[in-house]
């Protein structure tokens, strides 16, 4: 203590008084270690900043106990009983916003290495086995977070901040979950990485629930899937196990396609932009699509009630029919096929424009004629409207314009003649006048297809991937049984057992190979069969 420092007593018994002395004493000494344990900063002796020495010491026994804490917890992983947790009603996403601040940052690039290569197949060392140990505090709240029910993330619009804090946070946790997976079957402890991969479609599940996390969702399950493919490969045929995954597998309950959550938000986007236009908008634009003069008579007669009804018929209606044919029990095969019939009868996004926009609008021409089809905004009078397009052409850039709105117009699918750009007996007035007209009719098409049309283009992508996700979860229900019979009998049965799930494809029997290093659980679809997706191939261990 300083040597003027005093400590004054009140009144009180002399063995209290030595009691106060000490206190005080043993307090003034703890204070400089407690400043150097919660400081902003690693501190030595006095108070001064660590040499090199002392912070590569420090960070040396914060891996020890990282390590340690690892260890622990895989020491005593298998006695845990979880089937006795009863996680509180809660909002599980407020335990995942703590989770996530407690998972540490992977900006170091060798570890992110490290994962990446687990993830791939290698086998994980020290150095993974300590960064693991220190996410082990938010692993126990993710597991806990992941058996709850309830999970709501919060309303984006008004915290874009805590999305892009979520999205950053979400880029590599599947990653390290999936690599806990494996560094535990690796370890021998086989039930606790299938449970650290339930764990991890379980919190995909949570993510498909919010409409700005949904895209996440997929790609989560999907890691997951393929870790339980790597584990029952490596594990030792074990009855018990088995049959405990199993039953995990049949109690899940699988979360909303991510073809149908992708379907919603567009519907909501159209639905926001219909009651955005004017009823003349909306009326011109009806009369387009129609089909003969008669209907475009019954447009013309009604009510501004009955226009914006069937404005919103018309972008509910081809959505509706797409929900239904998703949600009926018809093979993939059949679905595809009345998907494809549908599309056919409909208003078509163009995939052409999307891919197109962005070459032309590096032109500074191209933005000029982009911002007058895409920009204009639909209560623009028509006196508006020909002020934009004055803007846009003369004589000078008459060669660009031909080859950017050519570009553009079979894009659309609108086979116009541009001649009139180039056409010297024209004049100039006579060239803009018919380059309005040009402009217009594309705008037209473009307001058309962007309000009325589904993009069918990625129903298609989206659906195939929805299959293929599919067929991953029923073969490895499928598998799971097959190694059940592995673990009984001690061999592969010679022919695929009845009751498996189906080949999600044409609704049959998953085709069945036995190879020279386990099995081929594959479906039945040429299209399916002609890829050849690994994760339909099982390894069993001798």
């Amino acid at each position: 203590m300083p040597r003027n420092a005093r400590i004054v007593i009140p009144h009180c018994s002399t063995e209290r008084s030595v009691l106060l002395f000490l206190l005080c004493f043993i307090f003034s000494c703890i204070m400089p270690v407690a400043e150097a344990i919660f400081g902003s900063a690693p501190a030595g002796r006095a108070g001064r900043p660590l040499s090199s020495s002392e912070r590569s010491a420090y960070e040396d026994y914060k891996d020890r106990k990282a390590l340690e804490a690892y260890e622990k917890r895989n020491a005593e992983i298998d006695s845990r009983i979880r089937d006795d947790v009863m996680p509180s009603h809660n909002n599980a996403a407020l335990l995942y916003y703590q989770a996530f601040l407690l998972t540490p940052e992977l900006d170091n690039q060798a570890i992110l290495d490290k994962i990446y290569d687990v993830y791939g197949g290698a086998e994980p060392d020290k150095q993974t086995r300590t960064f693991l140990g220190k996410c082990v505090p938010a692993f126990e709240l993710f597991e806990i977070a992941s058996l709850m029910t309830q999970c709501t993330w919060g309303v984006w619009s008004e915290a874009q901040n805590s999305r892009i804090f979520l999205l950053r946070k979400m880029r590599h946790l599947s990653y390290i979950i999936s690599v806990d997976a494996s560094t535990l079957s690796a370890d021998g402890h086989y039930r606790a990485a299938l449970e650290r991969c339930m764990m991890l479609r379980r919190i995909a599940r949570h993510l498909s629930y919010d409409s700005e996390l949904h895209i996440r969702s997929s790609t989560y399950d999907d890691i997951a899937l393929r870790t339980i493919c790597r584990i029952l490969g490596e594990m030792p045929p074990n009855a018990d196990v088995l049959a405990w995954f199993q039953g995990q597998l049949a109690m899940f309950q699988e979360s909303t396609t991510f073809l149908e959550r992708t379907l919603q938000r567009y519907l909501k986007a159209k639905m926001d932009m219909i009651h955005s236009y004017s009823i003349a908008s909306l009326r011109g634009m009806l009369q387009k699509t129609a089909t003969d003069e008669q209907v475009r008579q019954n447009i013309r007669d009604m009510t501004d009630e009955q226009i914006r009804d069937q404005a919103i018929e018309t972008v509910q209606g081809p959505f509706g029919s797409v929900f239904a044919i998703l949600r009926s029990d018809k093979s993939a095969e059949q679905k595809h096929a009345e998907i494809q019939q549908l599309a056919n009868h409909t208003v078509k996004t163009n995939p052409k424009v999307r891919m197109m926009l962005p070459t032309i609008y590096n032109d500074e021409l191209g933005k000029d004629i982009i911002g007058l089809i895409v920009g204009i905004g639909p209560e623009m009078t028509e006196e508006q409207k020909l002020s934009k397009m004055h803007k846009i052409i003369d004589k000078r850039v008459a060669p660009d314009a031909i080859r950017l709105l050519t570009k553009l117009s079979n894009a659309l699918e609108r086979e116009i003649d541009l001649g009139f750009l180039a056409d010297s007996e024209m004049t100039d007035e006579q060239r803009l006048a018919e380059m309005q007209k040009f402009l217009y009719e594309l705008r037209e098409v473009y307001r058309i297809e962007r309000a009325f049309g589904l993009p069918w283009h990625v129903i298609d992508a989206l659906y195939e991937s929805q299959v293929e996700h599919s067929a991953q979860i029923n073969s490895i229900k499928a598998a799971v049984e097959i190694y059940l019979i592995v673990a009984k009998t001690g061999q592969l049965p010679k022919t695929l057992p009845d009751g498996l799930p189906k080949d999600p494809v044409t609704g049959r029997n998953l085709v069945y190979e036995i190879t020279d290093e386990g099995i081929d659980l594959r479906c039945q679809g040429e299209e399916f069969l002609k890829r050849k997706k690994k994760y339909l191939e099982f390894k069993v261990k001798k």
